[in-house]
């Protein structure tokens, strides 16, 4: 029996195929991703490491000095 159904739901595109699955509307993502971005974690400085992977290490103060500048 289960077989006649998937037959039947293939070539009638995702939806057949995933007809229990529950989507959210545009408005309760956009809902989702704002109390996502809205969250802030406070964390002690000391609890930061650098990363060994940071290809920065070293700053021309003079460029750096620049780029502030552009950015007012």
């Amino acid at each position: 029996m289960a077989k006649q159904v998937k037959k039947k739901e293939l070539g009638k595109g995702i939806r057949a195929l995933l007809a229990n699955v529950e989507v959210e509307s545009p408005e309760k993502q956009m809902e989702t991703v704002k109390e996502l971005t809205h969250t802030v974690a406070m964390i002690p400085l000391e609890q930061i490491e650098v990363n060994p992977f940071q290809p920065r290490k070293e700053f021309d103060p003079d460029a750096l000095e620049e780029l502030a500048r552009s950015l007012r």
